[in-house]
């Protein structure tokens, strides 16, 4: 199946717990870039459900709080919580930023 976003048409009242394809409309982006982010630590981690916990669901409130913390009170508090963030996602899983692999080449 291809992956899509919900049409605005589509969006519900936002209960409070999500499915991936609803988080990820909830935050604007696809169901795969949400993934990525989700792997990356910009969003939180699913509450595993179900009788073999296979289902996952977002907390509405832990999305708004992330969100909250990447936002913050202006545009550069943004930009700058969300690269910190982004880097501390990538050092957390072995990668380096494109910044650190030109400092370590020399560029």
């Amino acid at each position: 199946m291809a992956a899509s976003m919900l049409s605005l048409k589509e969006l519900p009242g936002w209960p409070l717990l999500l499915s991936r394809e609803q988080a990820a409309a909830y935050v604007g982006v696809s169901p795969v870039l949400f993934d990525k982010e989700v792997d990356q630590g910009l969003w939180p981690q699913p509450i595993r459900r179900g009788e073999k916990l296979g289902r996952k669901t977002w907390d509405r409130r832990q999305l708004d709080a992330a969100l909250d913390s990447i936002s913050g009170p202006g545009p550069q508090f943004a930009h700058d919580d969300f690269e910190q963030r982004r880097q501390a996602a990538k050092a957390g899983r072995g990668g380096a930023t494109r910044q650190e692999k030109r400092r370590h080449a020399g560029r």
